[in-house]
């Protein structure tokens, strides 16, 4: 599997310090390593888009299965991440 990162979530990105930055992608590297073992909700409110939260952080992502990709939408802190 790969990641793809949306204009909004690498802006999200950039906006993160280097801490929360490296946090995150280990996060994300344990996704691509091994899925199962990696704590995803679904969003109940948007099919096909699931959560990964890291810290106060929330990464909203789909998963194509079939292309093998990771898509990376929004990296937001928890009290935005719905709105």
């Amino acid at each position: 599997m790969r990641l793809s990162f949306t204009k909004h979530a690498q802006k999200d990105l950039a906006a993160l310090d280097a801490s929360q930055r490296d946090r995150i992608f280990q996060a994300l590297d344990q996704i691509l390593i091994n899925p199962e073992q990696a704590e995803l909700r679904k969003i109940k409110m948007k099919p096909g888009q699931w959560r990964l939260r890291v810290g106060d952080w929330h990464i909203i992502l789909e998963i194509d299965l079939v292309g093998q990709v990771v898509h990376v939408l929004h990296i937001k802190h928890r009290r935005e991440a719905y709105r």
